[in-house]
């Protein structure tokens, strides 16, 4: 029986290693299987890797094509000139193409940073071409001046015959020349444009451009010298080669003519050009090529004429300046209409000190000029009989300059305003005080260093000042009698009195002791109430000689406040004081009706 039962045991002893080996064997395999998948997975994520690099390579090289055929196609656009297009569309899309680079190795890259850095130079292309189309627009224009001058010549021709026949059918006329009022109302036909019409069109639209582009790269001062150059050289340009002509004529009047053209359509086009491009040019730039050419035609025309002996000649050059005269001043109405009344429309919206200064400056500068060109017409008009000449436009300035004043004035007394609405009185106080406010310290010294810095003449200065003072003794009146202050006693008009004395003294110190007159008609008020003299008041012989700049509405109002300050009190004395301030407020108001 032994047998068996050895038998038996042995595989239950052998079951443990047979678990352990299937065990090993299992654990063998999972570790095959999860090397697998770790090697697996890391190929994913190198593959994912790749294809996001690849991704952004694509997105850049996208990027860069898109940048590199903006600018391939800046070429087409100057030779469209089309240059705006080509400076802020192209530019801004490129600019925005290369800004939304991924920062990767590439957009750090040669060919990256080779194409940031030649955006500039396209610039300097665009720059470039357009400076170009403007030198050609100017030899154009230096050709199309005697065109120019000739319409405009011919129009006033036309204008001057029409004028002669509708005087001599209407004796009231007859006093009336071509330019003046009356020719200008009467005037039925509307003249036509001498720069714009069937036979000439001049296109600014180069010079308009080249404005825009310079303006945009924060370069028109440059322009501005070079444009300011050109001019000059091609003003100078027409007297030279027409006094040669002339040296070689024998006939003056035939090369006075074309002159006269040349110089009329030049100034014609500066006219243009100055009220199209608000700043680009300055009206002292023109009257210097104007001074300067001017002054040479008339040494053109003494030359001339100095060994001139046919009389027709003379009459023929007389006829030439005289059309050349009547030209200019009709291009005067256009300095009057379209310069001044520019200006005045402007200068309503400015609350700026120092820019309604300059407003003023510049309006000074435009009277001086029409008073130069006034001395110059008339030395061209010598060669021919007639009187002196009084520009329009003169007239016009003047009456601009007057309201420049007034609203520099304005704004002055607006900024004082602020001061005096923070301006803190105690109206009702139990006793007076010694010390002026605190407010007018700041107020004057405001005052002071703003007008005394702006670089306008005295004269306006003054007029500020007066302005100003004026408008501060209104504000304070208004305290004493206005509707915002209810109640007032003696020592709050005493007090007030104590602010006006600093002013006085502080205007005084400023040499403006003349300004201190606009405070007699608040101190005269103040005494009538504080020196208890209402009877001399309602005396009218009194009222005349101690009283005369006192408004009988505004000293019955001050008498109503104290008034009432009087019957609110408890103290039966000053009720019958208040009483008292009632019954002179009715009788004071009486003598104002």
């Amino acid at each position: 029986m032994s047998p068996p039962f050895r038998y038996a045991v042995m595989p239950q002893r052998l079951r443990p290693f047979n678990l352990r080996e299937r065990i090993t064997t299992l654990d063998s395999s999972v570790s095959a299987v999860g090397t697998s998948f770790a090697s697996k997975k890391k190929a994913l994520l190198q593959s994912k890797k790749t294809a996001a690099n690849l991704d952004e390579a694509i997105d850049t090289l996208q990027a860069c094509l898109r940048v590199l055929d903006l600018v391939n196609r800046v070429g087409d656009m100057i030779k469209e000139e089309r240059y705006w297009s080509a400076l802020k569309t192209t530019f801004a899309k490129a600019l925005e193409d290369i800004e939304s680079l991924p920062q990767s190795s590439l957009s750090q890259s040669p060919f990256f940073i080779h194409l940031l850095s030649s955006l500039p130079s396209l610039r300097a292309q665009i720059k470039d071409a357009v400076t170009a189309s403007t030198k050609s627009w100017l030899l154009e224009i230096r050709n199309t001046s005697g065109q120019v001058g000739n319409l405009a010549l011919e129009a006033m021709k036309t204008r001057t015959r029409r004028w002669k026949s509708k005087r001599d059918k209407e004796p009231l006329l007859k006093l009336s020349h071509v330019g003046s009022p009356v020719e200008l109302v009467t005037n039925e036909k509307v003249e036509y444009n001498v720069l714009d019409n069937e036979q000439l069109q001049v296109d600014f639209k180069p010079l308009y451009q080249c404005i825009h582009i310079y303006t945009a790269l924060d370069a028109i001062e440059e322009l501005q010298r070079s444009y300011q150059a050109d001019r000059k050289a091609q003003a100078s340009l027409i007297l030279s080669d027409r006094m040669s002509a002339a040296s070689a004529s024998r006939n003056f009047a035939t090369t006075l003519l074309p002159l006269t053209e040349d110089v009329v359509g030049f100034f014609i086009i500066e006219s243009h050009v100055l009220k199209t491009t608000r700043s680009f040019r300055s009206v002292r730039e023109v009257e210097e090529l104007w001074d300067s050419v001017v002054s040479k035609l008339i040494g053109v025309v003494q030359d001339g004429l100095k060994s001139e002996a046919d009389v027709d000649t003379f009459l023929s050059c007389k006829d030439i300046i005289l059309g050349f005269i009547q030209t200019l001043e009709s291009l005067d109405q256009l300095l009057s209409k379209h310069v001044a009344e520019n200006i005045a429309s402007r200068l309503t919206t400015s609350r700026n000190v120092s820019q309604v200064a300059q407003t003023i400056i510049n309006i000074e500068y435009f009277q001086a000029a029409c008073t130069v060109l006034e001395e110059q017409l008339v030395k061209l008009r010598a060669f021919q009989r007639g009187g002196a000449i009084h520009l329009e436009c003169n007239k016009t300035f003047s009456s601009v300059h007057a309201r420049s004043v007034a609203h520099l004035t304005k704004v002055v007394n607006d900024k004082l305003n602020d001061s005096l609405e923070v301006a803190e009185y105690e109206w009702t106080p139990n006793q007076k005080e010694t010390n002026p406010s605190l407010y007018l310290w700041d107020m004057i010294n405001w005052l002071t260093t703003v007008v005394d810095g702006l670089l306008v003449r005295d004269e306006v200065k003054e007029e500020v000042y007066k302005g100003a003072v004026t408008h501060t003794a209104k504000g304070l009146m208004d305290f004493l009698v206005g509707p915002d202050v209810p109640v007032i006693n003696e020592n709050g008009i005493a007090n007030l009195l104590v602010d006006v004395d600093f002013l006085e003294e502080e205007f005084k110190r400023l040499g403006k002791a003349n300004l201190n007159t606009v405070f007699a008609e608040l101190r005269a008020t103040a005494a009538v109430a504080l020196n208890d003299d209402v009877a001399s008041y309602l005396n009218p012989t009194l009222r005349q000689a101690r009283y005369s700049s006192v408004q009988p509405k505004r000293l019955a109002s001050l008498l109503d406040k104290m008034a009432r300050h009087g019957g609110s009190s408890r103290v039966r004395a000053d009720q019958e004081r208040g009483e008292k301030r009632r019954l002179e407020a009715l009788a004071v108001a009486r003598v104002h009706a």
